[in-house]
């Protein structure tokens, strides 16, 4: 497995759409192993294929409160129902690294994809497990989870993020 580079803001790649994978095979499970691999070595909850600049609809999930241990592989996952019920959590994303922020979500969702085996999936998820896979979906759909915030707070975590960004260019140099 390789531990893949992670895209970050305001890389023109993140905003890109992603295209349906026409079957799970060997060489999908091992960019999804490779997913895996990325997301676990980034301490992340999930990652999309779009945050690697790879174009395929792919995300990974690692995290799930109800099964400890198991994680979630989906290729072409497609948000099929939302409860009208809606969620407050803070957020963060790899791609845009150290910032964080409120979001609302949908509390709950149904959604289908193709596992790891290339069988079709029907699932229902909850609270922590819901969000997790919005923010994955969105990613699919060029979609960050600052897009979600007031144009003022998107000012003002992006105001932080320069100044994270500019303090660790100051580390390198």
């Amino acid at each position: 497995m390789t531990v893949l580079k992670i895209l970050n803001i305001p890389n023109p790649r993140l905003r890109n759409k992603a295209i349906l994978v026409k079957k799970v095979d060997d060489e999908i499970r091992k960019f999804m192993d490779d997913l895996k691999e990325t997301c676990k070595f980034h301490d992340g909850v999930g990652l999309a294929s779009i945050q690697v600049g790879d174009p395929r609809s792919i995300i990974f999930i690692n995290f799930d409160e109800e099964s400890p241990g198991h994680c979630y592989y989906m290729a072409n996952p497609r948000i099929t129902w939302k409860s009208d019920k809606m969620i407050e959590s803070k957020e963060g994303c790899l791609s845009v690294p150290d910032v964080f922020n409120t979001i609302m979500r949908h509390a709950e969702i149904k959604i289908d994809y193709l596992d790891y085996n290339n069988e079709m999936r029907s699932a229902h998820f909850k609270e922590n497990m819901s969000r997790y896979i919005q923010h994955e979906v969105d990613h699919l759909e060029g979609i960050l989870y600052i897009d979600h915030l007031s144009l003022l707070k998107r000012k003002i975590l992006m105001k932080k993020y320069s100044k994270i960004l500019a303090e660790k260019s100051f580390e390198l140099e």
